[in-house]
């Protein structure tokens, strides 16, 4: 599937079958970051802004606002999604191979054709358009 992903005028297409491998079913996009490994690097966007997960099920792509990443810092590098799981070190985490994961919210907004991405995600079709927006503003009238 082809989607787009736009920000500060620049718009860029991605198949996304091209970037998943068998062990990582998830596109991890944000800004690059030495010590955070991102499938897709949009400068301008907070490092953990949102991800794109494979359904091999139902076969359906889903954006989801922020990610689900380990504390690890070694993980964190890993362009595997379950980078800890063989890790015997204990430099974050309290149980050996049982790494934790916490969801990452960004400050900037995640978009879908223009509208805000729901927080539980939402599932995309060919064609579609991500962008950000720092600041949502809410029209007020006054009459």
């Amino acid at each position: 599937m082809n989607i787009y992903i736009t920000h500060n005028g620049k718009s860029e297409s991605y198949a996304l079958e091209s970037l998943i491998t068998p062990v990582r079913q998830v596109i991890w996009v944000g800004k690059s970051n030495e010590a955070i490994y991102n499938t897709v690097h949009v400068e301008g966007v907070d490092t953990f802004q949102c991800a794109i997960t494979f359904d091999k099920g139902t076969g359906t792509w889903k954006l989801t606002h922020g990610q689900v990443r380990t504390e690890c810092p070694r993980g964190l590098m890993s362009n595997r999604a379950k980078a800890c799981s063989m890790c015997m070190g204990r430099c974050v985490n309290l149980r050996p191979a049982n790494p934790t994961y916490s969801l990452r919210v960004p400050k900037i907004k995640t978009m879908l054709n223009g509208e805000l991405v729901p927080e539980d995600g939402i599932v995309m079709n060919e064609n579609d358009v991500i962008s950000f927006q720092a600041n949502i503003r809410s029209i007020v009238s006054c009459r």
